[in-house]
């Protein structure tokens, strides 16, 4: 999942960490960074979600 924001990155994180499978862009960005960022997450091995 990938989210976008204005802020900085330490107003959006729980403790510095993102959580897991959580991507994060900051803007502003060009079209170039965001198509890298959106490549590298669907290049990037799947998440398996918990069995239970």
């Amino acid at each position: 999942m990938l989210f976008t924001t204005g802020y900085t990155r330490n107003a959006v994180v729980h403790n510095g960490v993102l959580d897991q499978g959580v991507e994060l862009i900051g803007k502003p960005f060009t079209v170039e960074e965001l198509a890298a960022k959106v490549r590298s997450i669907l290049d990037s091995p799947a998440e398996q979600a918990d069995a239970g």
